[in-house]
């Protein structure tokens, strides 16, 4: 289970989800931000287009790049998406 906390303060809005996917996609809504980037700054695609065809893949290829690890997002580092049990 994960917990999704839009608020870095306090602990409005903060929600409990089964999957990952669903809290970064409630995150993703309440702050308009998406936070998924490259684990590894060095595997950044040179062009904008191909930084724009990335972003833009299946869900199913999205969550299997976060499962290899390939992919991370930021929401975990700045704590407003973590693991609870």
């Amino acid at each position: 289970m994960y917990r999704a906390k839009p608020n870095i303060t306090n602990s409005i809005g903060a929600k409990d989800f089964v999957t990952k996917e669903a809290a970064v996609t409630y995150l993703e809504q309440v702050t308009g931000i998406s936070m998924l980037y490259p684990r590894k700054p060095e595997k950044l695609p040179k062009s904008a287009k191909k930084l724009l065809e990335q972003f833009n893949m299946t869900p199913e290829e999205r969550l299997r790049r976060i499962e290899t690890g390939e992919l991370t997002y930021d929401w975990e580092l700045l704590g407003k998406l973590t693991r609870v049990e």
